[in-house]
């Protein structure tokens, strides 16, 4: 499964199409991504960081959705209901976050946030194939919902301060853009891995219903744990890259009329 996802000759050519594209941008006198961008520490660090918080939080959403249906038994309608808790804590966080940031910096809630998400994930690395919503799920939950609505807004200003008008707009989609990527990336090697384990597990023997869902969740189990150390590396990223000054007001660049 591991070559099919992956193969070598399609990270190959991707590297290649990277560097071409890096070659191009630095030759034209209208670059799409001026690399100007990533001149700014501040900036290339969130950058990074998204590309990590997004390598080890988006396959969990996923593994979540998996768990509520195959583990709890949930129909789609009820498993998207559970997730109520952590879309309601990110926005509370998010807004509570923006009001402190002027006096903290972006730096220290977007440290205290990748432990959040380190031990959100950390508690679900736990979880069994007896696992309830309450006991095993809520807590996880909530929890990483305070670290997302910790780093989403401090990592957002900290992309765009400093910015030139006509570059502000660029500078919050290569943001996001930083996060899609590492979810794409998450969701191939952590969805490999889990999958590999649960293979694993299942290897000679005869598989019933109950170790199929032991096996599956062992291989949920292993990402979650995986998952957890990349949460980590965003925090030393963040503690070590990440300046702790505000941004001031005339720092963050607007895009220009139309």
């Amino acid at each position: 499964m591991t070559d099919a996802l992956l193969p070598p000759h399609t990270l190959g050519a991707s590297a290649a199409l990277l560097v071409l594209f890096l070659i191009i941008e630095m030759r034209s006198k209208q670059p799409l991504m001026p690399l100007t961008l990533f001149a700014n520490r501040n900036r290339s660090g969130a950058y990074a960081f998204r590309l990590v918080a997004g390598t080890g939080t988006f396959a969990v959403l996923f593994f979540l959705t998996q768990i509520a249906q195959n583990v709890l038994g949930y129909s789609p309608f009820k498993a998207g209901f559970a997730f109520l808790p952590l879309g309601i804590g990110v926005v509370i966080t998010a807004q509570i976050t923006s009001r402190v940031i002027g006096r903290v910096g972006p730096r220290v809630p977007i440290m205290l946030g990748a432990l959040a998400i380190a031990g959100g994930l950390l508690w679900l690395s736990q979880i069994t194939d007896h696992a309830t919503y309450v006991s095993d799920m809520l807590g996880p939950l909530v929890i990483l919902s305070v670290g997302f609505g910790l780093v989403f807004f401090p990592t957002t200003l900290v992309a765009v301060s400093g910015a030139a008008r006509h570059e502000s707009g660029l500078a919050s989609a290569v943001l996001n853009v930083s996060q899609q990527l590492g979810g794409s990336i998450g969701l191939a090697v952590l969805g490999t891995v889990a999958a590999s384990v649960t293979k694993n597990q299942l290897a000679g023997v005869r598989p019933t219903h109950d170790l199929i869902s032991m096996a599956v969740t062992a291989g949920f189990t292993t990402a979650f744990g995986i998952g957890t150390i990349i949460a980590l590396v965003g925090f030393v990223l963040a503690a070590l890259v990440l300046r702790g000054r505000a941004p001031k007001p005339a720092e963050i660049g607007l895009p220009e009329a139309a």
